[in-house]
């Protein structure tokens, strides 16, 4: 890519082939053709350069640390990106700037690269693994006592839905319920010590 790169005088001439320019600044201007985010632009860039292709390249310019780029410069451009950053202090040093763009164009173009898959896959905790850990829950928080003025079928239901919203897998589910057993295992052993 280094070996490739060329360099021009100006930005006219730099931007001479090109089929689309995006400009990159941290004001947000007024004009018709307003500004995005890169995260929301970065799909639709993709595939305006692939529509594109054949015309000429897609450029993204980025201004200088110090004033970013002029108005005239900006006039140029079909399209503006703002970096979302501090209000009280929106520049970002040039190096900053292109790789967040570059990440968000990537992140696009990869549909979301997938995380490492798990050494041990399970498969989501069956209604009946749910059941039982709901359960042993319940009698778990009673044996320690936990109620005490409180509704047991309020507070499950609060406990049904923190359950839910982990997603959790059958193993996941069978280790919350080991817990729960032990839990009123080990108070048996205090209640029944001398």
């Amino acid at each position: 890519m280094l070996e490739r790169a060329e360099f021009f005088d100006d930005l006219e001439d730099a931007l001479g082939d090109c089929a689309y320019v995006v400009g990159t600044t941290a004001r947000k201007r007024t004009q018709t053709f307003v500004w995005q985010h890169p995260r929301e632009a970065a799909g639709e860039l993709l595939a305006i350069a692939e529509a594109r292709a054949a015309r000429g390249p897609v450029a993204i310019v980025f201004g200088r640390e110090d004033k970013g780029l002029s108005n005239e410069e900006l006039d140029r451009c079909d399209r503006l990106l703002v970096i979302p950053t501090d209000p009280g202090y929106a520049s970002l040093n040039l190096a900053q700037a292109v790789l967040l763009i570059g990440y968000e164009l990537w992140l696009a173009a990869s549909e979301r690269a997938a995380l490492p898959v798990p050494k041990r896959h399970a498969p989501p905790a069956t209604r009946a693994q749910l059941d039982a850990l709901y359960q042993d829950t319940h009698v778990a928080l009673e044996t320690i006592e936990f109620y005490k003025d409180r509704q047991p079928e309020a507070l499950l239901r609060t406990m049904r839905a923190v359950y839910r919203r982990a997603g959790l897998t059958g193993r996941e589910a069978n280790l919350l319920r080991g817990i729960m057993i032990e839990v009123r295992k080990y108070i048996a052993r205090l209640r029944g010590a001398p």
